[in-house]
């Protein structure tokens, strides 16, 4: 479920914070990186900061890509991540696609490929960021990298330079 709340961070500027599946108050704007998510509470090390969203998110696998059509996949293939084994690509449409890479970062893995956690204490108004390395290469998977290549170039030009 989402939840918006309108809170006031200084006396003239009002901001949203939104709560999706963020277990923690977040809100996404602008970085040195573009877009990206940050902080609207103060983070331990340890705590749940997101989990799979089943209802912005789509689990696809070698199979199940196929079934969706070219346009929007296009769209999907930069917004999301190949988990570490390489057979599952989480498409994010849940805030979590702004989140951007860090290193070192302040997240990390939970229990698991769809658990993100804090990796130390993460402060209000911080930009949450995960170490893109650790997902899975587009490039290295032999489903997805020839999607990526034709529909979504841009999805790999950057673990290009991560790989250097």
């Amino acid at each position: 479920k989402l939840y918006n709340k309108t809170f006031l961070r200084t006396p003239s500027v009002l901001r949203t914070m939104r709560r999706t599946k963020f277990v923690i108050a977040q809100e996404t704007r602008e970085s040195k990186f573009g877009m990206g998510v940050f902080a609207c509470q103060k983070v331990h090390k340890g705590d749940a900061v997101w989990w799979f969203d089943d209802k912005n998110c789509m689990r696809l696998n070698e199979t199940s890509i196929k079934l969706i059509d070219d346009g929007k996949l296009s769209n999907m293939l930069w917004t999301g991540y190949l988990n570490p084994s390489m057979d599952k690509f989480i498409a994010l449409g849940d805030g979590a696609q702004f989140t951007n890479h860090g290193n070192p970062a302040n997240l990390t893995w939970g229990l698991d490929d769809e658990t993100w956690i804090a990796a130390r204490n993460i402060e209000k108004d911080e930009e949450i960021t995960f170490d893109y390395r650790q997902f899975g290469y587009n490039s290295d998977c032999h489903w997805l990298q020839p999607l990526c290549e034709k529909l979504c170039p841009r999805a790999m030009e950057f673990e290009y330079v991560l790989k250097k």
